[in-house]
């Protein structure tokens, strides 16, 4: 399958990946922020990373002439995406935030800009690219923040550009008269729901902004256009496609989880290309697709570090070997596995050389485990060992809500069960912390697909309110039913997607759509009100049922992909319904293929144009019209060039500070501001900022002792074993 040369580019990419982790790993300055660690190791990781990448496609493959002649036979096609990449990200650049923005764009990129550790899941490739762009600041801090926005730029206009190109294609499969008005309408589709999306609300928010969603979404699209661009291909072109989908799908989730959920459309595409849809078939491999969604999340992302920590368990506490030498036993069985699969099954050759990739693509997650180890200031869930690297891929900090079966939010607790042992790291052994316990609920008041399920009164009060629930009424399954189509699917989803295809009240949180009769000012000027009258929405529908019409194949590739980053991702996240933001952000991947739709509703009535040459000519201007509506009505409240409110607020509450003090804060409004002006500006570093909600964990109480900058240690009375987490002062059940 490989040529020699592949194989020397992989020990290339391999032997340049180690030399990386081990600047990282050698550096000697204080927390690692020397040059090994912030100038030397990344470049160095992201060109193996890249290496790989080339083995996979194939050195010997790469035809410039071919290339260039591609471009040649259709270079309207090419142009055409390069302006509308140039379009979205000129409209960013002008619209960008200067500084940090609220909430987690500061915490990243105090995290990017020295390589530290973000909540769980991390994002460590989000986090090396972000520390490239960072170096364009060319060490003026006060540009870093402006930097790592611009990758977000940068990321949102590649979006744009490949959904340009992916309409093109589900558009040129439509049959249409040749000559030039069919070239004409190919370009304006593609043109308009590219457009669409580059103006759209949820999308142009996270695009001026340091968040990972807007490099989520290009890894997304980008996986999409892997899946159905290889559905043609044979023989070793498409293992090799296969492949190299599932390589980018490990690299991808380390920007976002997300990005698997593109992973479903793989075997509907690629296994009916040749058969008739029925239901059968769609159903199973949906399911399959959605099967290895969570296999992959729960299997790979946390499984393997389970079972590295089981094997380092046993040896350690069994035979009292080194710790890490039962993980490295397990990886020697791993590779010792593969082996054997690839010279005994090789008609399994692709599949095997698939999970190896998807495998390798989570190798960037070892700089976050190499970086928590140096001990940085922003070191969150300390992932240093196993233990602790094993709870920090599990998302342990976080909680879980029930998705098949569970309580009412009414249901009595009989009982407390252990989980799971908790387990930390001594001087020679792994030693017991203490236990993960799970109640038990009367199993009268359980149900399958519970939604209204927490027992916090203000939860409690939202689903009384939703449902119509009496003060002292049991809710009932319907009541279930009846909060999830009205609240979780249509006021946490389907309100979302009307903001971005028929209008937005304004800004505030809870905020309604706007429907086409409501007036497009209200009584009170409102920047962030924003009327569509639905054209965008109404446009998208007709290109959806022009799809199933004219290609039903690939209507359903978009609808796989518009549902499953959509209604089912709000159906399996089965969030509270007190959310301290607005959450639309994350169903930016329905909105995208929503997108196409919209460009192929254009396509729809140019075919009829084509019938009537005289209104053909009006074609251009409905085409351009709608996305530059959207970007009139959106450009005021979407524009951050001057904002700089939540860094002049922070810095003034540090700079309020008398020398030495101890500041406390809640949670992350309060909290990542400040970090982003010590770690990255550097400024009043001898403020210790004291995070009251993470007071909780003994890794944060840990992290308070030690000196940071010219913040001196914390002092306290308790030893390590009073406040050890699971450990017997932790938590009370009753």
């Amino acid at each position: 399958m490989f040529s020699k040369k592949d194989y020397y580019c992989f020990c290339t990419a391999f032997i340049i990946i180690l030399a990386a982790y081990s600047c990282m790993v050698i550096d000697p300055a204080a927390y690692g922020f020397g040059v090994l660690t912030l100038w030397v190791a990344p470049p160095l990781l992201l060109t193996g990373i890249f290496l790989l990448l080339v083995g996979i496609i194939g050195i010997q493959r790469a035809d410039l002439k071919r290339l260039l002649q591609s471009i040649r036979n259709n270079y309207m096609k090419h142009i055409g995406g390069f302006v509308i990449f140039t379009i979205a990200l000129g409209t960013y650049i002008i619209t960008l935030e200067p500084t940090a923005s609220l909430w987690d764009c500061s915490e990243f990129i105090a995290s990017a800009y020295k390589l530290q550790v973000p909540h769980s899941p991390g994002g460590p490739l989000f986090l090396l690219i972000a520390r490239m762009f960072s170096m364009l600041a060319l060490n003026d801090v006060k540009n870093v923040a402006w930097t790592i926005n611009l990758m977000s730029a940068f990321f949102s206009a590649l979006t744009v550009y490949l959904v340009f190109h992916l309409i093109y294609f589900f558009a040129d499969k439509i049959a249409l008269p040749q000559g030039r008005a069919a070239n004409m309408i190919l370009l304006l589709s593609a043109s308009c729901g590219s457009l669409c999306l580059t103006f759209s609300d949820t999308f142009w928010f996270s695009a001026v902004e340091a968040e990972s969603y807007a490099a989520t979404s290009f890894f997304l699209l980008l996986l999409v256009w892997l899946i159905v661009t290889g559905k043609d291909l044979s023989g070793n072109s498409q293992a090799r496609r296969l492949i190299l989908i599932f390589y980018l799908t490990g690299l991808s989730y380390c920007v976002h989880p997300m990005c698997l959920l593109a992973l479903p459309i793989l075997p509907f595409y690629w296994y009916v290309k040749s058969r008739t849809v029925t239901v059968t078939n769609f159903l199973l491999t949906v399911g399959s697709g959605l099967i290895m969604v969570l296999m992959i999340n729960r299997v790979v992302a946390v499984g393997l570090f389970e079972l590295m920590f089981s094997f380092d368990l046993f040896f350690v506490n069994t035979f009292h070997f080194p710790f890490y030498s039962g993980a490295f036993i397990a990886s020697l069985l791993l590779i010792a596995l593969f082996v054997f699969l690839l010279k005994r099954y090789k008609t399994l050759l692709s599949y095997t050389w698939a999970s190896i990739f998807l495998l390798i693509g989570f190798v960037p997650y070892v700089m976050l485990f190499i970086r928590s180890n140096h001990n940085p200031p922003i070191d969150e869930n300390n992932p240093e060992n196993l233990p602790l690297i094993r709870a920090y891929m599990n998302r342990e900090s976080y909680g879980a809500a029930p998705l098949l079966y569970g309580p009412y939010f009414d249901a009595e607790i009989e009982g407390v069960t252990t989980k799971s042992k908790m387990y930390y790291k001594d001087n020679a052994i792994y030693k017991v912390a203490g236990t993960t316990q799970e109640y038990q609920y009367n199993k009268t008041r359980q149900t399958i697909l519970p939604r209204i399920y927490s027992n916090d009164d203000n939860n409690i009060q939202v689903y009384r309110q939703w449902t119509g629930l009496n003060k002292n009424e049991r809710p009932k399954f319907s009541d279930n039913i009846e909060y999830m189509f009205r609240f979780q699917l249509g006021e946490m989803y389907f309100r979302y997607f009307l903001f971005n295809f028929s209008g937005r009240e304004n800004d505030i949180q809870y905020s309604s759509w706007l429907k086409p009769w409501d007036s497009l000012q209200a009584s009170v000027p409102v920047k962030a009100r924003n009327q569509y009258w639905m054209i965008p929405l109404i446009l998208g529908l007709c290109g959806g049922f022009y799809h199933y019409a004219k290609n039903r194949k690939g209507f359903f590739v978009v609808c796989i992909f518009f549902l499953i980053t959509g209604a089912v991702l709000a159906f399996y996240l089965n969030s509270p319904p007190n959310e301290p933001r607005e959450r639309d952000y994350i169903y930016v991947g329905s909105f995208i293929a929503y997108c196409v739709w919209i460009g192929l509703g254009i396509m729809a009535i140019g075919n009829i144009c084509m019938r009537y040459e005289k209104i053909l000519y009006l074609l251009p201007v409905i085409s351009l019209a709608v996305p530059a509506w959207m970007a009139y009505q959106n450009f005021d409240d979407h524009n951050r060039s001057g904002r700089t409110f939540q860094m002049d607020n922070a810095r003034n509450l540090l700079q309020s500070c008398a020398p030495n003090s101890l500041l406390f804060t809640g949670g992350d409004n309060d909290t990542f501001p400040l970090w982003y002006l010590q770690e990255v500006e550097g400024f009043r570093t001898d403020v210790r900022i004291m995070v009251l909600s993470y007071m909780n964990t003994d890794w944060y109480i840990n992290q308070l002792r030690r000196p940071n900058y010219e913040s001196q240690s914390f002092k306290l009375s308790l030893d390590k074993k009073d406040y050890l987490q699971y450990g017997p002062n932790d938590a009370l059940y009753v």
